[in-house]
């Protein structure tokens, strides 16, 4: 079902958004245009939408004479549900709850969900859902790992992090019909943390006492992880012997088992220290200000730090922009590549994207249009997917926004022309006004 949207979503950029971006953008039309195409629900799979259509999918059938509903019968339940792109409809939200509490019940997870909480989650109320959440939700509801997988790219999160324990547990156990259960998984995380911590001698950010030298140890593990604990489910018959088998491979792996993906971290600093060069940057500092000068409206700001230093950098204007939130939150400001550099914060599939988009505009000359786009996708999955990163996904604004920008002949001039039209220039001219005083 995920292939569908996506097909969608490619087909519609390159008949109708690639030869539009292609053209010059000398005014506002053009990028408020984009700004509205970034804001079309038409457009988005939200996490609310993604989880009713499972719902529908998993547990639902279609009747003759009732092909836009679907009808759900789950273990006394019965509900007819719409299915359209705007579901659940206000009317639905209640027989949605009841059915997810009826699941949640059957599979012995009843008090683990609150009726309250999905209900936020359908309303729109609420879209933040953590990761823990949504694997909870995800033992509740039955999914298995492709499922997930899907819900985790509507949230624009990474698919499994088989670094983190408990995501490699679950992961073995959704990937198993034999194991795929909330008691099952908490059995095993059990186990694995009563045995013994996950690694010594790290700090809080999880980089050991070998530091960047051990994080070179053991990047690019996540890929062969995955394929290990495959080959375990496949490679063995018996559940029992799955399960002893796999215990021994979590104990034998402690050391790769530290809550992130270490190549990520390569990947990111390859892409920076690229275009350091590129731009002759001589440090982090000058690079961010170099790539974000040209895009967003910003002022410069001199603060003495704890030593009386005076430190300079370019920040952002706050809330004066008309855009979905998640094309705007956590921009590769100094502050964010420190903190990469750093190991203090994970990478994101955003920065790379980014990195790799001013990259791609920096260091090559390209015609832009939809040959173009599907280049610059290649390429940068196969980034992500070293990374142990979720893939490009066009539903999401930001991936989008980013797409439309490579389809140009200046990805620059594009990201700048939306920024600048999404300024509400009232606003920039108060802050400006307070700034000057």
């Amino acid at each position: 079902m995920r292939d569908g949207i996506t097909r969608l979503t490619y087909q519609q950029m390159e008949n109708e958004w690639s030869r539009k971006v292609k053209q010059e953008y000398e005014g506002l039309a053009s990028a408020e245009d984009i700004i509205g195409f970034l804001q079309d629900p038409r457009f988005r799979v939200t996490f609310r939408y993604a989880l009713c259509r499972f719902l529908r999918e998993m547990y639902g059938k279609k009747e003759k004479g009732h092909q836009e509903v679907s009808i759900v019968t789950y273990a006394g339940f019965r509900g007819v549900f719409s299915d359209g792109p705007d579901t659940p409809l206000a009317a639905e939200v209640e027989a949605y709850i009841l059915l997810m509490m009826t699941l949640a019940k059957e599979r012995g997870m009843e008090g683990e969900l609150q009726s309250k909480l999905l209900r936020r989650y359908l309303t729109g109320k609420q879209e933040n859902v953590s990761r823990d959440t949504l694997f909870k939700m995800a033992f509740a509801f039955d999914m298995d790992c492709e499922y997930v997988c899907e819900l985790l790219e509507a949230l624009d999160e990474v698919p499994y992090n088989l670094r983190r324990p408990e995501e490699c547990i679950y992961y073995f156990c959704q990937y198993s019909e034999d194991f795929n259960r909330w008691e099952t998984a908490q059995e095993l995380i059990r186990w694995y943390y009563k045995k013994g911590p996950a690694a010594q001698g790290q700090d809080s950010t999880g980089v050991a006492e070998g530091g960047i030298a051990e994080v070179q140890l053991y990047a690019g593990q996540s890929r062969l992880m995955e394929e290990q604990i495959s080959t375990i489910l496949y490679g063995l018959e018996d559940p029992e012997e799955q399960k002893k088998a796999f215990l021994a491979y979590l104990d034998s792996h402690r050391g790769e088992l530290k809550g992130y993906q270490r190549s990520a971290y390569q990947e990111a600093d390859a892409l920076l220290d690229a275009l350091k060069e590129i731009l002759g940057a001589e440090d982090d500092t000058e690079l961010s200000i170099r790539l974000w000068e040209p895009i967003w409206v910003q002022y410069h700001t001199k603060k003495a730090d704890k030593t009386g230093v005076n430190r300079s950098d370019f920040v952002p204007w706050k809330d004066l922009l008309d855009l979905p939130k998640t094309v705007y939150e956590k921009p590769l400001w100094r502050a964010r590549i420190q903190k990469l550099r750093e190991r203090k914060v994970p990478v994101e599939k955003r920065d790379i994207l980014f990195l790799n988009c001013m990259r791609w505009t920096l260091d090559r000359e390209s015609e832009g249009g939809a040959d173009a786009m599907q280049e610059f996708i290649m390429e940068t999955n196969d980034i992500l997917l070293e990374s142990g990163l979720s893939v490009i996904y066009p539903p999401n604004a930001y991936d989008r926004m980013i797409l439309l920008a490579v389809c140009s002949n200046s990805p620059y001039d594009v990201l700048s022309d939306i920024f600048q039209a999404a300024t509400d220039e009232e606003k920039l001219r108060e802050q400006i006004g307070k700034k000057k005083r």
